[in-house]
């Protein structure tokens, strides 16, 4: 029989890993926290420079945190350790290199597909952040091109010629991995 999870965690940023350990704090025993990239904080890790200085006030900002973690200013490398001893000390079960392709609700379960297993949970958390999701234009895109265009990356192929449309954060995230293979 398969498990059944208490909570299931999609996202493993600093916002899935908030949620994993506050809902372990509270007493929620069997969470499950999925993440697209090969390890938690894949935006940290590939866009902040060695020794690059994490703020939890940013541009002005000033957040006031609320719950247990006590999140302070570091560097990327201080940040990352951070967030891997609580894992750790939280036994929080991940998952890496899985992406979540569909959610569903069967009676009072959700089941979670995702690009290497499937898993069932009593509860689910979306903690993908504003990372993974582009701002679409409103404007009409023409018939001739919508076959063409791609709000992902997922029908790029590796030697494509690429127009890359966009000034937010997905768009700077795709154009550093499409240069890799593409030009």
């Amino acid at each position: 029989m398969q498990q059944v999870y208490d909570l299931i965690i999609i996202g493993g940023g600093p916002g899935g890993i908030g949620a994993a350990v506050e809902a372990k704090i509270l007493g929620i025993e069997h969470i499950l926290m999925i993440e697209k990239g090969d390890n938690h904080s894949q935006t940290i890790r590939k866009f902040y420079k060695d020794n690059k200085r994490v703020d939890k006030d940013y541009k002005g900002q000033i957040i006031e945190l609320q719950g247990n973690i006590d999140f302070s200013d570091g560097t990327k490398e201080s940040t990352l350790n951070y967030f891997d001893s609580l894992l750790d000390n939280e036994e929080i079960d991940a998952v890496f290199n899985s992406e979540v392709e569909s959610i569903k609700k069967v009676n009072e379960d959700f089941h979670v597909v995702t690009s290497t297993a499937g898993y069932v949970a009593k509860n689910v958390i979306i903690a993908i952040g504003t990372m993974g999701k582009p701002n679409k234009p409103e404007y009409k895109i023409p018939p001739s091109l919508k076959e063409r265009v791609n709000f992902n990356l997922d029908k790029c192929s590796q030697g494509e010629k690429i127009l890359l449309v966009g000034g937010g954060n997905s768009a700077a995230e795709y154009a550093i991995e499409l240069s890799k293979t593409n030009t």
